[in-house]
């Protein structure tokens, strides 16, 4: 039982990890890889959510006040920046 839940944990995560292009996470076999962009992230101790929030707002056209008001959305950004 603890193990189911602790597997079901893991798909979860794999699948918003993969929803924001961080790793490619196959269903069918349970094989996880990593990406560039996750790599990256991790060197960068960038989080998550910092990836998914420009992943969604980056797809779209961006003018300078789109861009500020995406960058005052980034989690990590306060950390980086002291």
């Amino acid at each position: 039982m603890l193990e189911q839940h602790r597997r079901e944990l893991i798909i979860v995560a794999a699948r918003a990890l993969d929803k924001a292009q961080m790793i490619r996470f196959s269903e069918r076999t349970g094989t996880l890889s990593a990406t560039d962009l996750g790599r990256t992230a991790s060197h960068y101790y960038i989080k998550y959510d910092t990836v998914e929030v420009s992943m969604l707002n980056f797809a779209c056209r961006c003018c300078f006040q789109s861009l500020t008001l995406l960058c005052s959305k980034f989690a990590a950004l306060p950390q980086s920046m002291s």
